[in-house]
């Protein structure tokens, strides 16, 4: 039997957690608001400030350890996840397509701000990074066996930056592809490079992009095509990178940034919606 000494600290421990649950809520839904429809000419993502300073601050030291334990809680598979899907939806995409994916069918899908709340960037099968002259690159070379398994994907989660193949990128509920359009001469080699020299660096649960020694998923893109020159909101004194932000000024016409694809699934089946049915879908969840 516990006694009333031990009682009383298990109690005070769950209160803790619960608090440093709910403010990490907070702050993962800074810019989250009720799902109305925008109304024309308003800005996505613009009111990016919805919890009190303090409640930010208090999250601040536990964002990680909480954050690892939100980013494993998941009830189901995502409606694109049959293998099928997933192929139709890499044969359309070329080296260093940014694909943003919504999921809510797990516990971040609800917590992170927005409709789409993560991104990867394709990299290329082995033939594609050859038609790029980076199969024998340096920063390549070490993972030539990952990528031969299918693992033709970047990205930066909760297990930091690393390579991941479709089966776990497009788990998910909905994927946009985005085309990057940069004419800077090379820039193609320096992006991919720079990417496989970001692989084992820490990610960022504080989504300041800011900071260069931990990145989150959109800093990654950032990170290795700045010529992108993605919106930013200021957000309780830092500066980060909204996904929907993205996501929705491409859809409306960004000048570096091309929409490509969108699919989406539900409980009834797999659609194609175009562009400006993306825009209305990431209209809906910001407020007027």
């Amino acid at each position: 039997m516990v006694g009333v000494g031990g009682w009383a600290a298990s109690l005070l421990r769950r209160a803790m957690i619960a608090t440093a649950a709910l403010a990490l809520v907070a702050l993962l839904s800074a810019c989250a608001s009720d799902p109305v429809h925008m109304r024309t000419g308003a800005k996505c993502c613009a009111d990016a400030e919805r919890q009190p300073h303090w409640l930010v601050a208090v999250i601040e030291p536990a964002a990680p350890a909480i954050g690892q334990v939100i980013g494993r809680i998941s009830w189901r598979s995502g409606y694109l996840s049959e293998p099928a899907i997933q192929a139709r939806i890499v044969a359309s995409l070329q080296p260093l397509d940014l694909v943003f994916v919504s999921s809510k069918g797990r516990l971040s899908g609800h917590t992170i701000p927005g409709l789409f709340q993560h991104a990867a960037i394709y990299l290329g099968t082995e033939r594609e990074l050859r038609a790029l002259g980076m199969w024998s690159h340096p920063s390549v070379m070490p993972h030539r066996d990952a990528i031969r398994r299918g693992a033709i994907f970047i990205e930066a989660d909760m297990k930091g930056v690393h390579l991941s193949p479709p089966s776990v990128v497009l788990n998910t509920d909905r994927a946009v592809t985005l085309r990057p359009r940069i004419a800077t001469p090379g820039w193609r080699q320096r992006a991919v490079a720079t990417l496989f020299d970001e692989l084992g660096k820490r990610f960022d649960f504080n989504f300041d992009a800011g900071r260069s020694d931990r990145l989150f998923c959109v800093e990654l893109a950032c990170r290795a095509m700045p010529e992108l020159r993605l919106s930013r909101n200021m957000a309780y004194g830092r500066e980060t990178i909204i996904p929907d932000r993205a996501v929705y000024e491409a859809a409306r016409g960004h000048p570096r940034l091309r929409f490509v694809d969108y699919v989406a699934g539900d409980g009834r089946g797999v659609r194609r919606p175009g562009r400006e049915t993306l825009r209305d879908d990431v209209a809906g969840i910001w407020p007027g």
